[in-house]
């Protein structure tokens, strides 16, 4: 069944991803919309795969949840100094809890000058490389969106050596246990380092908790969440007052019946998952608003605004199967109802 899409927030100048978004907590307030999305963003002089070295994160406004949204400003720029993620800041996931706006966020590393233009290869220079290898999970907050926004002086969750998860820790996801007052905190990892051709392992989930978000977060397992080889990426959580959910690509439809599809999972206590039907949660399949229906390559970053039904992702596609064919990218809204 395809998915009735519409883009939400779109810049032809601009590689756009990971749309997260939240309802204003102060919208009756703020005549520029009552709205508001986090996205990855870095120029179009680069090539796509540059997210892992230039990609910031900039807020967005709409006065409808589906959108479409308008650039407002950038809040947590690339490229500062020699902090542990002073490369690229991707991967927003934004909440507003307790009168603090939060993101959490994965950053990279970068030892030395930026590289403002790799090779055509992109993924294969060793800026690339060095950078997709340091990715880690760092979170950032303000109480006024007016203000500056404050970061972690260390990454939240640091990668385990010979482990499953040796290697990065990305794709954060977050959400508020109500049970036990802490955050539960979502991750991918793969255990080998990416080279330059292929990655080497599938990628896995695991979880974390922490009481302050600002502290280094535990592992509550030391294994991953789903059956080994399962592949998954791009996890999002929420808590519907009863159960934990998750939507997350499947990389290879092991989970959905569709490879790059959606799997929808329920948890009673966000450590044991069981995935539900319909399979897939969702296709890659969308009908656009002109009439026009297209299967999209990469359907990333699902972001689900359950107040609302409405569904957000990553979206682009690709002239050649991989990323280095990608000729424009934009996050897009669909009504959806889980």
């Amino acid at each position: 069944m395809s998915l009735l899409a519409s883009p939400s927030y779109n810049d032809p100048e601009y590689w756009i991803w990971c749309g997260s978004v939240i309802k204003d907590p102060h919208h009756r307030q703020n005549p520029q919309g009552s709205y508001i999305m986090l996205a990855s963003r870095w120029p179009k002089k680069l090539p796509f795969v540059a997210w892992a070295t230039h990609s910031e994160i900039v807020l967005a406004r709409a006065k409808k949840a589906e959108g479409p949204y308008h650039y407002e400003k950038t809040v947590l720029p690339a490229g500062q100094g020699d902090r542990w993620d002073n490369a690229a800041i991707h991967n927003p996931n934004f909440f507003y809890h307790e009168g603090t706006f939060l993101c959490f966020y994965c950053g990279t590393h970068r030892s030395g000058r930026v590289d403002l233009t790799p090779p055509p290869e992109g993924g294969n220079s060793e800026d690339w490389k060095n950078c997709w290898n340091t990715q880690r999970i760092g979170v950032a907050w303000t109480d006024d969106l007016n203000s500056e926004w404050k970061r972690s002086e260390l990454p939240l969750l640091e990668p385990r050596s010979q482990k499953w998860d040796a290697i990065i820790t990305s794709n954060p996801a977050a959400s508020w246990n109500p049970l036990t007052k802490q955050w539960l905190l979502y991750y991918k990892s793969i255990s080998l380092p990416y080279s330059g051709t292929s990655l080497p392992a599938p990628f896995e989930l695991g979880v974390a908790a922490g009481s302050d978000f600002k502290k280094p977060f535990t592992r509550l397992l030391d294994h991953p969440l789903f059956p080994a080889g399962s592949d998954l990426e791009d996890p999002f959580v929420w808590h519907d007052g009863q159960s934990f959910h998750m939507l997350a690509k499947d990389m290879t439809g092991s989970l959905s019946g569709e490879k790059r599809a959606g799997v929808h999972a329920i948890s009673p206590d966000g450590l044991k998952w069981a995935p539900q039907p319909p399979y897939p949660a969702y296709s890659r399949h969308l009908q656009w608003p002109e009439g026009e229906a297209t299967t999209q390559d990469f359907l990333e970053r699902p972001h689900y605004l359950p107040s609302e039904k409405v569904l957000f992702f990553a979206t682009a596609q690709t002239s050649n199967g991989t990323y280095t064919g990608i000729h424009h990218s934009f996050n897009v809204s669909t009504p959806f109802e889980i």
